[in-house]
Order: structure tokens, then C-alpha cells, then sequence
């Protein structure tokens, strides 16, 4: 997952409303995307031994590859092909076209305004 702290800040899913919420409880302060991808991880670890029924690093290896798990901000799937678990942001792109982030736009290929746009 690449660095970005838009899911979690941005994201307006029901699921991610209430992580922002509980986490701001339990640490009084708004998650980072650090939160989200402990959270992810932890998941996708649970979920990955639970499919390979036993401790077992190819089984587990097996287990993982094209698992998807349930996030506060959508599905999360992890390639097969290539072991990378990829980050929508298709939750947040409605509400980048107020945002300035210079910073973000080598994450899409200097095609940020035609990502907008093309909604």
C-alpha cells in the first residue's frame, strides 16, 4: 500500500466514519493512515491463517494471495500476481476536486486532473 493519507481522512464510508470514530476515543486524536494499514494487515493476517487452518509459511503464503478483506474504506485485495495490496481511492476522488495536494500527484502518473475529471 503507498503512503497517502487521503483514505482515512477523506473517506465518507459508513465503516470508515466509525473507525475515525472509535480510534478518536481510544487515542484522542483522528487515525493517520498508519491506523488504516495496521488495521488492514491485522485482518488480512487473521483471515490468511484461518484459510491456511494451520501455521504454516506456505500455506500461509497460498492462503493470502487473492485474499480480499473487508476495510473501512472498501474491499482490500491482495494481488496474487504480484503479492501488493492495492488501495482504492475511489472513495475519496469525488471530494479531490476542491484539494489542492501537489505532493500526491506523482502517485498517478501526472494524470491528477484527468483522474478527476474523468469521474
Amino acid at each position: 500500500m503507498g503512503h497517502c493519507e487521503l483514505p482515512v481522512l477523506l473517506s465518507e464510508t459508513p465503516e470508515n466514519k466509525t473507525f475515525v470514530e472509535e480510534f478518536r476515543k481510544m487515542y484522542n486524536r483522528p487515525p493517520k493512515v498508519g491506523a488504516l494499514y495496521g488495521y488492514a494487515a491485522a485482518q488480512l493476517i487473521a483471515k490468511a491463517y484461518q484459510k491456511a487452518g494451520k501455521v504454516d509459511k506456505e500455506k500461509f503464503i497460498t492462503a493470502m494471495e487473492g485474499l480480499t478483506v473487508d476495510s473501512p474504506v472498501g474491499k482490500l485485495e491482495m494481488r496474487k500476481c504480484d503479492h501488493q495490496l492495492m488501495l482504492r481511492c475511489s472513495s475519496v476522488l469525488p471530494r479531490l476536486s476542491s484539494i489542492r495536494l501537489p505532493h500526491c500527484r506523482q502517485y498517478y502518473d501526472n494524470s491528477w486532473q484527468g483522474l478527476l475529471t474523468n469521474l
